[in-house]
């Protein structure tokens, strides 16, 4: 009986961690918004600003003290007063010991804008904060899908190699049945067999890269350990969306991507609220220029309270209007206000620099999208004939026309054209994901394609 729970335990182990070998781009993509340290740094970011939004609300309310205080002083005053029957009269004026207990209101009612600029300060601030996170999501959503181009690259590689591999085993055992058949030399064998040791030295290597690739991976989803570590298996364990032709390699249209990026790049949306928070210092600098007004009442109990000639506990209260008003410091606030308004025309053109700077990042990735999906179609056609010079290679061999050497760098030159198709495809893949990450739609842009090389080319 304990034996069927240990092979269930057992069972249940290895299916969850076939389960967790394998992981998309988008889960991926959620994992790391979910763990990742530098994101979890800019929410306390976003905490820190939400709470002081709120510390700032709390100046529209009144302030509410308690005081109490008590003190000995040593001399008081006195009245003498002379009486007709020529004796003198004294009163003391206070006593020794003065006690005070008393409740304060204090409520600003006029600050020249002060406190309600400095609320909406705050409220941009906590918007930036946001923006920020917004902006980091968009570079790990990058550094992420830049793995997992290289995991597909990685792929790739592998099962163009495992294509080679299986031709030179196949010529391989074709040569052995030559040599036996006494029309063909040992050394034509031992060449074939050299390059099939090549390929299994490069597959052993492709496989170490993976296992680096999958580890970093780990590190940037902060799942170093854990349920949600991803393992290295034999399958494609990280697993890309794809296409199945360069027709359906599409390029967008400048001007939609330009559009995209003006309301979703970071950092022009920070530049953008970073002139609003300079504004909002303007206007709270420039309320230095009127009175602060605020209403006050206090409710007192002591001894002694407004009859200083009796020593008894009593309750009195006062009420009025305060006003504070610096009214010369020297041009200081205005030289203040000087110095803001130049930072807020500095920042209307650091939006402009931005904003070219945007336009020309989106320009050269679409014509690096242009220039390598023309590589992409040329590569194709260049693998064809790769193929067709392979087969006539391997056809004057059996004639006698063509040595081993030969057909072993016509098998090698069509192994090369499939790597460089694969590496067409990893540049695309890399570039539009580049587009997604200019534009601030990293890790959001549905319409992204992700793309698969024809399994016509992956196969003899």
């Amino acid at each position: 009986m304990n034996n069927k729970f240990i092979y269930f335990g057992v069972l249940l182990c290895l299916l969850k961690l076939s389960l967790l070998s394998q992981i998309t781009l988008n889960e991926a993509w959620e994992i790391a918004e979910r763990n990742n340290l530098s994101l979890q740094n800019e929410e306390i970011s976003m905490q820190i600003s939400e709470l002081r939004e709120k510390m700032y609300k709390a100046d529209f309310l009144p302030v509410i003290r308690l005081n109490s205080r008590a003190s000995y002083i040593s001399e008081h005053g006195n009245i003498e007063i002379d009486l007709p029957t020529g004796q003198n009269f004294t009163k003391d004026m206070g006593t020794n010991q003065n006690y005070d207990m008393s409740v304060s209101l204090l409520q600003p009612i006029f600050t020249g804008h002060r406190l309600s600029n400095q609320y909406r300060l705050t409220q941009k601030q906590t918007e930036m904060a946001e923006l920020i996170r917004k902006q980091r999501l968009n570079e790990i959503n990058l550094a992420v899908a830049e793995y997992f181009i290289m995991s597909e690259f990685n792929h790739l590689q592998q099962e163009n190699l495992k294509s080679s591999q299986n031709r030179v085993e196949e010529l391989l055992y074709h040569l052995k049945n030559l040599y036996q058949n006494g029309t063909a030399l040992a050394v034509d064998t031992l060449e074939i067999y050299t390059r099939k040791l090549e390929i299994e030295n490069n597959l052993l290597m492709l496989d170490d890269e993976k296992m680096i690739i999958v580890n970093n991976l780990n590190y940037l989803l902060n799942v170093l350990s854990g349920e949600d570590t991803l393992s290295v298996s034999n399958d494609h364990d990280l697993e890309l969306m794809r296409i199945n032709s360069a027709e359906e390699m599409r390029i967008p249209e400048s001007d939609q991507v330009c559009e995209i990026a003006e309301v979703n790049r970071s950092e022009l949306l920070l530049i953008n609220e970073t002139l609003e928070t300079e504004k909002f210092k303007k206007k709270i600098t420039a309320s230095g220029y009127y009175p602060n007004l605020y209403v006050f009442a206090e409710y007192h109990y002591g001894n002694p309270n407004v009859n200083v000639t009796e020593s008894q506990w009593n309750d009195y209260y006062t009420a009025g209007i305060s006003m504070q008003w610096e009214i010369w410091n020297f041009n200081k606030t205005r030289r203040s206000v000087q110095i803001i308004s130049k930072e807020i025309e500095k920042k209307n053109k650091e939006t402009e620099i931005i904003k070219q700077k945007i336009r020309n990042q989106i320009s050269n990735s679409l014509l690096n999208l242009g220039i390598i999906k023309k590589k992409y179609e040329n590569q194709l056609k260049q693998l064809e004939l790769e193929k067709k010079l392979f087969q006539n290679k391997r056809d004057s061999y059996d004639n006698g026309r063509t040595s081993a050497i030969e057909l072993r760098i016509s098998e090698e030159k069509l192994l090369q054209s499939q790597i460089t198709l694969s590496m067409y495809y990893a540049e695309w893949l890399r570039e539009r994901m580049k587009l997604d990450f200019i534009s601030g739609t990293c890790g959001q842009n549905e319409e992204t394609i992700f793309f698969n090389y024809n399994r016509e080319y992956r196969e003899d």
